[in-house]
């Protein structure tokens, strides 16, 4: 997932997620491929279920 997201460089953090963060579809650019995007939604989706420490994250995504 890593590598696939290029964030092999990428330090954990203690609460990756500021609590009540607010997206919108005016945030950020859009992506060329939003199916990368489902894909990485997909694969979190399923560490969610390992990984409950996630959970606020990726429901948030």
């Amino acid at each position: 997932i890593l590598q696939d997201s290029r964030l092999l460089g990428a330090r954990p953090d203690n609460f990756p997620m500021e609590q009540n963060l607010k997206l919108t579809p005016t945030d950020g650019a859009l992506l060329h491929d939003p199916t990368k995007y489902r894909r990485l939604v997909g694969r979190l989706i399923y560490l969610n279920v390992t990984r409950p420490d996630i959970a606020y994250s990726v429901r948030t995504l």
